[in-house]
């Protein structure tokens, strides 16, 4: 199905007549009420364009809005009747679908490094009836969420359901979801102005809820220092991420200032094979608590970043014990490296470990060959002494 035919009960533009609000007890007699139909809005996440679609569910209540008085220049607003139900949720998950160009009958601005997802939330009025012809009020709220990684759609949605007479029966017109609070402006006609012009001048008129997934993301940094370190051996990372969402995929770049297949050599203490099983991650999938762990191996002046992790996520980056005194890189310069233990914010960090391994080199004579050197400098002076008493 494609984004206007989603979209055509939600906006419907059926060719309404002038609104009738001189309404009399007698003519309301006379009305059939008239069932509601139904109609939909989107929910719309946008993420960076190298981000993998998260998985998250997000749900919406709908009630009863508050009726407005018929003014000058101003329509009346009867608050809406009966419970409309709202009869699904919002779910996102890995693999969705993703725009980076926004479609003609979507609501919502993207920047040039952003694409998005959308899900269609269905809300049924078949057991709402109305009886006279009037706009009927109702307010779209999202539920919300504590300790997630998404920036919510807090503002409330106002849906106005719009029931005519037409030679002499009801029928609902239109549904029209907007921002605003106040009631549509009144015409020259004594109508809508929506109703005259097709839906044109309801000012803030939306088609959804927009969500925005903020994330950051984490590089892991080896350096290595002193006159015995080896620039060539690999040291072991581990990394520990907590509570970046059920089932979410983080992309992994390896490659682009590391090795996917690390060289085994005579420093290093372990394998070529377990090496690149580890380096060769392009992406870490999350499990239903959102935790995921990966080791990970580089060398002198190598870095590992890990892409779009969601913000108020947690992290940890240990390594193996070595014969290398450690130090956390922000130990050593705080502007430019975070705690190796931290919780992602509002920029991107640089982690990681400096190595250092030093050695007394010695000079002189080296103490095991002492006692040796000395014994064949007595021996030489012993033979000299015999040489010398033979010749007498």
């Amino acid at each position: 199905m494609n984004r206007k035919a989603e979209k055509l009960t939600a906006l419907s533009t059926a060719a309404l007549s002038v609104f009738a609000l001189n309404l009399t007890a007698a003519r309301a007699a006379n009305y059939t009420p008239v069932q509601g139909t139904g109609t939909t809005f989107d929910k719309y996440l946008i993420l960076d364009k190298d981000a993998n679609v998260p998985a998250a569910e997000f749900t919406f209540s709908i009630a009863s809005g508050t009726p407005i008085a018929a003014s000058e220049n101003g329509m009346q607003v009867l608050a809406g009747p009966g419970t409309p139900q709202i009869t699904n949720s919002a779910v996102f998950a890995p693999g969705d679908t993703t725009l980076d160009t926004v479609q003609a009958d979507d609501v919502l601005e993207i920047g040039a490094d952003e694409k998005y997802a959308y899900k269609v939330l269905n809300v049924d009025f078949s057991g709402v009836t109305f009886d006279e012809p009037g706009i009927y009020r109702y307010i779209v709220s999202e539920t919300a969420q504590e300790g997630t990684p998404f920036v919510q759609d807090s503002q409330q949605k106002t849906l106005d359901v719009y029931v005519i007479d037409t030679e002499g029966s009801l029928s609902v017109a239109s549904y029209v979801l907007h921002t605003g609070t106040e009631a549509p402006v009144r015409n020259a006609e004594g109508g809508s102005n929506d109703v005259d012009e097709a839906l044109a001048k309801v000012e803030n008129k939306v088609t959804g809820f927009i969500n925005r997934l903020s994330s950051k993301d984490l590089t892991l940094t080896k350096l290595v220092t002193g006159n015995q370190a080896s620039h060539d051996k690999y040291f072991k990372f581990t990394l520990n991420i907590t509570g970046a969402g059920k089932g979410t995929e983080l992309a992994v770049d390896v490659t682009a200032a590391a090795e996917a297949a690390p060289l085994a050599n005579s420093a290093t203490v372990y394998t070529k094979d377990e090496m690149g099983e580890a380096n060769a991650v392009t992406k870490l999938t999350c499990d239903a608590d959102g935790a995921v762990s990966q080791d990970f191996y580089l060398k002198h002046g190598q870095s590992i970043t890990i892409h779009q992790l969601p913000e108020g996520a947690s992290y940890t980056v240990s390594e193996a014990q070595e014969d290398y005194v450690s130090a956390a890189l922000n130990t050593v310069d705080a502007e430019h490296y975070a705690a190796n233990t931290g919780t992602i914010q509002e920029a991107d960090l640089n982690v990681g470990f400096q190595n250092t391994r030093n050695g007394v080199i010695p000079t002189g004579i080296a103490m095991s060959m002492m006692p040796y050197a000395l014994f064949i400098l007595i021996g030489a002076a012993g033979m000299a002494s015999m040489n010398n008493r033979i010749i007498r």
